[in-house]
């Protein structure tokens, strides 16, 4: 009994190692975020791109290594994995890397860059807090710039037609943002549990 364990557990082990399986990719994705948590970005990345080798058509591990990439400060590389990411027909992988470039142009002062990315965002995930706070951080540096007398002091700008534009899309998403608040807050409570 313990010979037929021994060799399904050998036949396993040859079956994740092997380097044209699926379940390879999939060791090499557990090992690289293993890797990415520790820190050990060099080694994640190794293990992302060697993922990648076997399963090519895959956005998430293209996603993991625009992190790697972001995380050395390899900016530029990994905005092309987060866009290669964000072109995935899974909404919750294309919002997640739609919002990792949004966080990378803000870092940049790409402002009204940030402002799209995090607009797509919460088109694909209305419920997506932080891309609303962002969205809304975003709106606010594009719509400043520096005070003429002071460094930094930021004054409002004259809307001009693109940003009366981004002010409607910002009254939406709070209007809808209110509704949803609303409606909780009206719901009916459910009964209180009786005392034993």
């Amino acid at each position: 009994m313990k010979t037929a364990r021994a060799l399904c557990a050998l036949a396993l082990a040859a079956a994740l190692l092997c380097s044209c399986s699926k379940a390879a990719a999939y060791y090499r994705v557990a090992a690289g975020n293993y890797a990415y948590e520790r820190g050990d970005y060099q080694e994640a990345n190794i293990d992302y791109l060697e993922a990648e080798h076997d399963r090519p058509d895959a956005g998430y591990i293209a996603y993991d290594i625009g992190n790697v990439y972001h995380s050395l400060g390899e900016g530029e590389a990994a905005g092309a994995q987060w866009a290669a990411a964000a072109s995935s027909s899974d909404s919750g992988l294309r919002a997640s890397a739609l919002f990792n470039e949004g966080i990378f142009a803000f870092e940049l002062g790409r402002y009204r860059d940030a402002y799209e990315d995090f607009r797509r965002v919460v088109e694909t995930v209305p419920g997506d807090i932080d891309a609303k706070r962002n969205l809304e951080l975003s709106y606010e540096k594009m719509s400043a710039r520096p005070a003429p007398g002071g460094p930094g002091a930021p004054i409002p700008v004259a809307s001009s037609r693109g940003d009366r534009k981004a002010d409607r899309e910002l009254q939406f998403v709070r209007d809808k943002e209110d509704q949803r608040w609303k409606a909780a807050a009206s719901a009916p409570s459910p009964p209180a549990a009786e005392d034993w």
